[in-house]
C-alpha cells in the first residue's frame, strides 16, 4: 500500500500546478461575473477523470497509474480552460495584465484567506489521524472504507462548497457597498440553503447508502459491510455541515479573516481531533465515523456564536 501510495503522489506532483490554477480561475471566473465557466470547467475536468478512469485502468489494466494519470489530464483540462478564457477576453471586468507586487495587497490576501489555508492543511492532518485510529482497530479494510466514505462525502457536501465559494463575492459586493438591507436577505437565505439542502443530502445519502458502498466496494462483503456502517453514521453529518462552511465563507467575504480561521481551525483541527482521539475510546470503532459528527455540532455553536456576536457590526 504504501508503494502504490508513494507512486501515486509522484504523478500527480506533475499536474499540482494545474490544479492551483483550477482553485485561484474558480474565483476570478465568479467575480468575472462568469459562474457558469466555473461549473462547467469543473463538469469537464470530472468527466475526462472517469472518462480516462475507465479506459486506464479498466481497458489498459494500468491499475494505480491509470488512475493517477487520468487525474493528471482532469486537472490540466481544469486548470488551463479558465486561463484561455482570460486570455482570449482581455476587455472583461477582470482580465490579465503585468504583474506588480504590492506588499500590503499582498499581506491582506494571505491574512483574508488563512481560513482555506489552515483548512486545507487540517484535513490533510486529520486524515492522517484516521487512518492510524482506523488501522489500530480495524485494519487495512478500515483505511479502505474511509477512503470510501470521503468519495461520497465529497460529493454530497460539494453543494455546501460550491454555494459558499459562489456567494462569498456577493456577500462581499454588498458589503463594499453598505447594503445592509440585502446582505441581511442573502444571509438569511443562505441559512434557509443549507438547513434544506442538509435536510435532503442526509436523507439521500441514507437512502442510497447501500448502492453507493456497493458501487465501490462490492468485490468484499466485509469491506462493503464497514463501509455501509461507517457510512450511516458518518451521513448524520451531513444535516449541519454546511453551516460552519458557510460561516468560515461569509467572514472571509467580510474582510474578517481572523473569525473565519477561528472557524475552520476549531471545527478542522481543534474539535475533530479531540473527538477521533477521544470517541474511540468510549464507542470503539463507532467512535471514529460519528467523530465528525460531534466536532460539527461544536462547529456550529461556535458558528452560531460569532453571528450573533458581529451582527451589530455588519448589520446582516
Amino acid at each position: 500500500m504504501l508503494r502504490e501510495s508513494v507512486f501515486y503522489g509522484r504523478i500527480l506532483l506533475i499536474s499540482f500546478p494545474m490544479h492551483l490554477l483550477q482553485r485561484i480561475y474558480h474565483s476570478f471566473t465568479v467575480t468575472a461575473g462568469k459562474p457558469p465557466l466555473a461549473f462547467w470547467t469543473n463538469v469537464a475536468s470530472g468527466v475526462i477523470n472517469l472518462a480516462f478512469d475507465y479506459l486506464f485502468i479498466v481497458c489498459f489494466g494500468w491499475a494505480v497509474a491509470g488512475a493517477a494519470w487520468a487525474t493528471v489530464l482532469a486537472e490540466f483540462t481544469g486548470g488551463l480552460l479558465p486561463v484561455l478564457y482570460f486570455i482570449l477576453h482581455r476587455d472583461g471586468v477582470l482580465h490579465l495584465g503585468s504583474p506588480r507586487l504590492r506588499l500590503e495587497d499582498f499581506l491582506k490576501v494571505c491574512s483574508n484567506g488563512i481560513s482555506q489555508f489552515l483548512t486545507g492543511v487540517s484535513m490533510s492532518f486529520l486524515a492522517m489521524v484516521y487512518n492510524y485510529q482506523l488501522l489500530r482497530f480495524v485494519g487495512e479494510k478500515g483505511v479502505a472504507a474511509f477512503g470510501v466514505i470521503m468519495y461520497i462525502s465529497f460529493v454530497f457536501e460539494s453543494a455546501y462548497l460550491g454555494y459558499a465559494q459562489g456567494i462569498a463575492p456577493v456577500i462581499s459586493y454588498n458589503y463594499g457597498a453598505d447594503n445592509r438591507k440585502e446582505l441581511g436577505n442573502v444571509f438569511r437565505k443562505s441559512l434557509m440553503f443549507y438547513a434544506v439542502t442538509g435536510a435532503l443530502v442526509t436523507i439521500g445519502s441514507l437512502v442510497f447508502a447501500s448502492p453507493l458502498a456497493w458501487l465501490f466496494t462490492g468485490y468484499s462483503q466485509e469491506l462493503y459491510a464497514l463501509t455501509l456502517h461507517g457510512l450511516r453514521l458518518y451521513a448524520l453529518s451531513f444535516t449541519i455541515s454546511g453551516f460552519p462552511i458557510f460561516a468560515a465563507s461569509f467572514f472571509t467575504a467580510l474582510n474578517n479573516g481572523p473569525v473565519a480561521a477561528e472557524i475552520s481551525v476549531c471545527q478542522s483541527i481543534l474539535f475533530e481531533l479531540i473527538a477521533v482521539v477521544m470517541l474511540p475510546l468510549i464507542l470503539g470503532v463507532d467512535g471514529i465515523w460519528v467523530s465528525v459528527d460531534a466536532a460539527n455540532v461544536a462547529a456550529v455553536i461556535l458558528s452560531v456564536y460569532f453571528w450573533k456576536r458581529y451582527q451589530p457590526r455588519y448589520g446582516y
